[in-house]
């Protein structure tokens, strides 16, 4: 038996201009159980975001892979 991935949501920055080029890692936090993911946006910079029960929110810019 085979499983397929589907795309059930999409993860948008909210800095003004950018957008996100990859996603660089992903976990589930140890607190809350919350998915967390580090992104590259498309001009080097890093950002996390987290899913709470709300759904996908943004986190702070925290540097850079230039």
């Amino acid at each position: 038996m085979t499983a397929n991935w589907s795309r059930s949501a999409t993860v948008a920055t909210n800095q003004t201009g950018r957008k996100v080029k990859q996603v660089l890692g992903m976990v589930e936090g140890s607190f809350g159980f919350d998915l967390e993911v580090v992104a590259e946006l498309d001009n080097g910079d890093l950002q996390h975001f987290y899913r709470d029960g709300s759904g996908w929110q943004c986190g702070p810019v925290f540097g850079s892979v230039n």
